[in-house]
């Protein structure tokens, strides 16, 4: 499973990594217009679904066996983008507020914080509500209204669980190489049965500062 989640971040990202560097790079705080910020946010979102969707299979499932064969693939719509809701608010704040250019201080500091959020009891009380399940209502509106509400949980307890990870990634400028050691840190994380939480937090803020003693210039 671990492998499975890390690939398919790399694969999504493959292509816009290195976009997704120079996007974030031309964009910030500052730039003249609102349209300043879409760029940042449109890399934010492929950056949630290249590193999110893996971890969110086992959700995925529970709605497609909870829904009738014939509105399977509408129920993991809504459920997908119930999840994407969150997401897309926090990266929105976050395509405002982070600096439009990256920096070894800040991505040493991002990647601190998110290695100390791993330590708290909020982290692990949200990492655990990313398993839960509900049930959903078989058909009409109100299986519509369930599957997007159950992905909005998930999506919010996943927000609440990764957001330092995430905004790390960001700050870093969504180069390749972090977005896949991220991932596979996520994926660890997830697919354990009992995650080890010192030495993940150990990890991630050992990738802060490998990260930040190799950035360029």
């Amino acid at each position: 499973m671990v492998a499975s989640g890390a690939g398919s971040t790399g694969t999504m990202v493959a292509g816009g990594g290195h976009a997704g560097h120079a996007g974030h790079a031309a964009h910030g705080p500052g730039d003249a217009g609102p349209l300043a910020v879409w760029p940042t946010l449109a890399h934010w979102q492929l950056m949630v679904v290249a590193m999110m969707f893996p971890l969110i299979l086992q959700s995925v499932r529970t709605t497609a066996f909870r829904s009738f064969a014939a509105r399977r693939h509408r129920a993991i719509g809504l459920f997908l983008l119930g999840h994407l809701l969150p997401w897309t608010l926090l990266g929105a704040v976050v395509a405002v507020v982070i600096p439009s250019r990256p920096t070894p201080l800040g991505v040493a500091t991002a990647f601190a914080v998110a290695a100390v959020w791993q330590l708290t009891p909020t982290k692990r009380r949200a990492l655990v509500a990313c398993h839960r399940s509900q049930a959903l209502a078989p058909r009409g509106w109100s299986a519509d209204r369930d599957c997007a509400l159950f992905g909005a949980r998930i999506g919010t307890s996943c927000v609440m669980s990764c957001w330092a990870l995430m905004l790390a990634c960001t700050v870093a400028g969504h180069v390749l190489p972090v977005l896949l050691a991220c991932g596979l840190l996520g994926a660890a994380e997830r697919f354990s049965w009992r995650p080890r939480t010192r030495w993940l937090s150990g990890a991630t803020a050992a990738l802060g500062v490998v990260f930040a003693v190799g950035w360029p210039g």
